[in-house]
């Protein structure tokens, strides 16, 4: 975590949004969850070898780089793709309005790592409004699910990883990049909204860090 990379954390969050949508442009026209990881792996790999903002590091893998720096940590495109398919499924089984995904998808947390506290506070700030306008019964419910579906696609994410493990040594892909992270540090071990709201005080006041998150939640 001590790496230095090339962007601030908003800059990092917007350069992750481009290259996600590099890759679900070329994806089938369904939602997300419902296409194979490893057709996004596929595509991904195929996608980003011939994107301006990825090189060939030293390891024969894909890095994002500007100035000679990394742009974001390794584990971000995992996060984001992710994260838009636990959300997407969510709305399919009408969990969320589409309205509410903007909040939903800000309270997640938009990158995985170095997250500064300042943007916890806006997290927590983000989720405080969801529940509000969801209500607390409909929150819980949608929060308990949520934490199911990350664990599911989290795994269906790392069996796709093993099975293509080749495949993505030719695609240059480092196996970070789809393997990681499999825990969400606000979703896998909270079930309801009072525990998304304690973390998330812990983590705006920056007396959570991301490893102490993981030990914590595994306690």
């Amino acid at each position: 975590m001590n790496e230095e990379y090339a962007l601030t954390h908003h800059d990092a969050v917007r350069a992750v949004k481009v290259h996600f949508k590099a890759v679900t442009d070329k994806l089938p026209s369904k939602p997300i969850h419902e296409v194979p990881y490893e057709e996004i792996i596929r595509i991904a790999g195929q996608t980003l070898g011939d994107h301006t903002d990825f090189r060939t590091a030293q390891s024969n893998v894909l890095v994002p780089i500007q100035r000679g720096k990394p742009i974001y940590s390794k584990f971000e495109l995992a996060h984001k793709i992710l994260t838009e398919r636990v959300l997407s499924q969510l709305r399919a089984e009408r969990l969320v309005q589409r309205k509410h995904l903007p909040l939903l998808r800000k309270a997640l947390g938009e990158l995985y790592a170095r997250v500064p506290p300042e943007v916890r506070k806006e997290q927590l700030a983000a989720f405080n409004l969801l529940e509000k306008k969801m209500g607390p019964d409909d929150t819980n419910e949608l929060v308990k699910r949520a934490g199911e579906l990350w664990q599911t696609h989290a795994k269906q994410y790392e069996k796709a990883r093993e099975a293509m493990s080749d495949e993505m040594k030719r695609l240059r892909l480092p196996p970070e990049m789809f393997g990681n992270p499999t825990n969400h540090i606000v979703l896998t071990f909270a079930t309801n909204a009072a525990e998304v709201r304690e973390r998330l005080e812990l983590l705006k006041t920056d007396k959570l860090n991301l490893k102490q998150g993981y030990q914590l939640a595994a306690a």
